[in-house]
C-alpha cells in the first residue's frame, strides 16, 4: 500500500544532480525529462571536481540548501579518481543498503562490468543521496527501477518537513 499521493501539492521535492564526469547536455536533459514524467523536477545541476574534499564540499552545500534528493552521476568505479562513494560515505548519517541492492541488481542485468561500480545510497538529515554511474542508458534503467520506491521514501522521510 502506498501512502504517496502524486497529486499532493505539498510534496514538491527539490532535486539536485551532481556530475563528476562529462555528460552530453542532450543525455542530461533526457534524464531530467524521465524524472519529470514521474513528478520529480531537477532544480539544480552542479559539475563537481573529482577531488574528494572539493566533491564533499559540493555535496554538503546541496545538503545544507535542503534538497530532498541528490543524485550523483559518475565517479563510482575502480579508478584512482573515482572518489564519489568515499565522499558520500563521509557525510551521510545512514546507509540505504536495500536501495543499493536494487541498483546493483539493475546493474547486473546490464553486464558483468557494471557490477564493479561502488555507488552507495544514504541519508544526510532529510536528504537522500544516491551515487549512480555516468552511462545514460544505465541510469535510465536504474531510475525506472527505483523511482517508485524513491517517491515513497521521499514522502516518508519528508512528511513532517512540509
Amino acid at each position: 500500500m502506498s501512502y504517496f499521493d502524486s497529486n499532493d501539492s505539498t510534496m514538491n521535492h527539490s532535486i539536485a544532480i551532481v556530475l563528476s564526469a562529462d555528460m552530453e547536455e542532450e543525455d542530461l536533459n533526457e534524464l531530467k525529462g524521465l524524472m519529470k514524467e514521474d513528478g520529480l523536477i531537477v532544480k539544480k545541476t552542479v559539475r563537481a571536481s573529482r577531488e574528494i574534499e572539493s566533491f564533499k564540499e559540493s555535496l554538503f552545500c546541496l545538503f545544507m540548501d535542503g534538497y530532498s534528493l541528490v543524485l550523483t552521476f559518475g565517479g563510482i568505479g575502480m579508478e584512482s579518481d573515482d572518489i564519489v562513494p568515499e565522499a558520500t560515505g563521509a557525510l551521510i548519517d545512514k546507509r540505504l543498503p536495500a536501495l543499493e541492492g536494487a541498483i546493483m541488481y539493475s546493474l547486473m542485468e546490464k553486464g558483468a562490468y557494471s557490477i564493479l561500480n561502488r555507488g552507495i545510497c544514504g541519508i544526510f538529515h532529510s536528504t537522500v543521496v544516491i551515487n549512480l554511474p555516468n552511462k545514460q542508458y544505465v541510469i535510465k534503467e536504474i531510475l525506472n527501477t527505483i523511482i517508485p520506491l524513491l517517491k515513497q521514501g521521499l514522502y516518508n522521510i519528508n512528511k513532517g518537513r512540509y
